[in-house]
Parts: structure tokens; C-alpha cells; sequence
């Protein structure tokens, strides 16, 4: 099983441990309202409580007296075996002492597990708490367990900085948001918002308005078009932006500035692709179309 697997197993397992034990204790409860427990005798005018049958050889009786003392605890002792017989805490008792090796040995097995994900020490670190809450003290298998999930941990320290680096190459995610790119994505986003919105205000004006009307928004558009395909990216994101007015059904259709974003474009598509690790088999592309 994996570690999520695991922690469920546990819990189950643990969930029908403590149902066992609190049957247990409500079953012990109403034995001990009809016999006692340890079972004894009392014997002597004083009252004197005997529990065991050492008590009995210790003391200065003959013999005859003490074999009739014996007689008697073992009666009290088997009169209580069967009480603990009929209410089945026998049974009860075997069970919750099996469940109790399970929750050690899928304890045990959730510490040995080596794979070193996420999910594994997220698993580890809830059980845990999880027998910590139980009044576990540090020194049985949480211990196991708090060590191997920050092994798991440590671990993952080399692949959370890769997905670091590759999410600021994208330019999302907290890779990107810490940083250059993460303004760089803003101010495109913020640039093609005002270029879409101009648009769909230029698309607004009725034909029959003069130029003195439509010229001004439509100056408007082309300028934020120029800005967005003069802008320098480094992220795929930013890319993103550009590609999305090239293929958009708004704008100008300014053939210089699609084709000013798309040589943008593909150069950021390149760099990002060789500074994640690839190694493309084609050449570097200059300016085309």
C-alpha cells in the first residue's frame, strides 16, 4: 500500500480499536456491578481481604484451613471467569490486543515508507498528530514517523526549486510572482485589458460618424497594439499575450504588429524551452514573415 492508503488502513484500524475498547470498558463495568475484580475472599473476623493464593500460604493457619481458603478463592475465581466468559470480554479482549498490534505494524510500515512524495509525509505527519492526540509521548513510532516524513521532505527540496525556476519561466505561480516576471506578466495582462476594451469601444462608434469621432479610439487601439508587440517578455505568459492578439478577432489587423509579436513570440518560446533544459533540434529563428 502507499502512504495515503496507509493512513486510511490506520485510521479504520484505529476507529474499531477504541469502538472495542469502549465496549470493553462498558462490559467490565457491569460485571463489576455483580462480581469483583481482582476476585477474593474474606476471611477472619476482621474482614481480611485475600486476592491470591500466596496470601493464603503466608499465613499461620493449618493446613486444613488453608485448603478450605484455596477452595474458596478458586470458586471466586472461576465464578468471575465465567461472568468474563458470558458478557464475551474474552473475545473483546483478543480483539482489541490484535488491533493494537495492526495500528503498530501499519505505523511501522508508513515510517519504512521511502518515496519521498508530498502525499507521503503529509500521510506520516497526520498520524502523527493523529497518535499524539492519543497521548503518544515522542518515543514510539511518531518518532519514526516525524523522521522519515522529513526525509520525504528533504527530498522534495530539489524538485519544489525546479518547478520554482520552471514556474518563473512561465511566468505564473509563486516562481514568477516573486520576481521580474511577475510584473512583466501584470503589465501585459493590464495592457491587453485596456487594448480589449478599447476595441470593443472603437467597434461601438456607427459608421456614420465622422472621423473626428472615430480616430481618436482607434489611435487608442493601435498604440496599446504597439506597446503590447514592442514589450519586452522573458515568460511564456507574456508570449501568451501576444499570440492572443495575433489570433484574436479584434484590433486593428495591423500586419506589422502581428508580425512584430509573433517574431517576439517565438524567440521567448525558444529561450524559455533551452533554459528548461531542452535542446531543440532546430536552429534559432531570426525575424520572419
Amino acid at each position: 500500500m502507499n502512504a495515503p492508503a496507509l493512513l486510511a488502513a490506520w485510521q479504520a484500524t484505529n476507529r474499531e480499536w477504541l469502538d472495542v475498547g469502549k465496549e470493553m470498558d462498558e462490559r467490565h463495568a457491569a460485571l463489576a456491578e455483580r462480581l469483583p475484580f481482582p476476585p477474593y475472599i474474606v476471611f477472619g473476623r476482621r474482614g481480611w481481604c485475600i486476592t491470591s493464593h500466596d496470601e493464603i500460604d503466608r499465613c499461620r493457619y493449618a493446613d486444613s484451613t488453608k485448603r478450605r481458603l484455596h477452595e474458596r478463592l478458586d470458586a471466586a475465581i472461576a465464578q468471575y471467569g465465567a461472568g468474563r466468559e458470558a458478557a464475551g470480554l474474552n473475545e473483546l479482549e483478543d480483539r482489541w490486543i490484535a488491533l493494537s498490534g495492526d495500528l503498530d505494524r501499519l505505523s511501522n510500515q508508513l515510517a519504512a515508507d521511502s518515496s519521498g512524495t508530498l502525499e507521503a509525509a503529509q500521510a506520516k505527519l497526520s498520524l502523527s498528530i493523529a497518535i499524539f492526540e492519543e497521548g503518544g509521548d515522542g518515543s514510539g513510532a511518531e518518532k519514526g514517523l516525524i523522521r522519515s516524513a522529513l526525509a520525504d521532505l528533504n527530498a522534495l527540496s530539489g524538485t519544489v526549486s525546479e518547478l520554482m525556476r520552471l514556474s518563473a519561466l512561465m511566468g505564473f505561480g509563486p516562481g514568477a510572482e516573486a520576481g521580474p516576471a511577475g510584473a512583466e506578466v501584470a503589465h501585459l495582462l493590464e495592457l491587453e485589458r485596456q487594448h480589449h476594451a478599447a476595441d470593443q469601444r472603437y467597434d461601438a462608434i456607427p459608421d456614420s460618424e465622422p472621423d473626428e469621432v472615430w480616430q481618436p479610439v482607434y489611435q487608442e487601439v493601435l498604440d496599446l497594439e504597439n506597446e503590447i508587440a514592442d514589450a519586452p517578455i522573458t515568460t511564456i505568459v507574456g508570449a501568451l499575450v501576444k499570440l492572443r492578439m495575433v489570433w484574436g478577432q479584434v484590433g486593428t489587423g495591423d500586419g506589422e504588429v502581428d508580425r512584430r509579436c509573433m517574431n517576439s513570440a517565438v524567440r521567448t518560446f525558444e529561450d524559455a524551452a533551452i533554459k528548461a533544459g531542452y535542446n531543440p533540434p532546430w536552429q534559432r529563428s531570426g525575424d520572419w514573415l
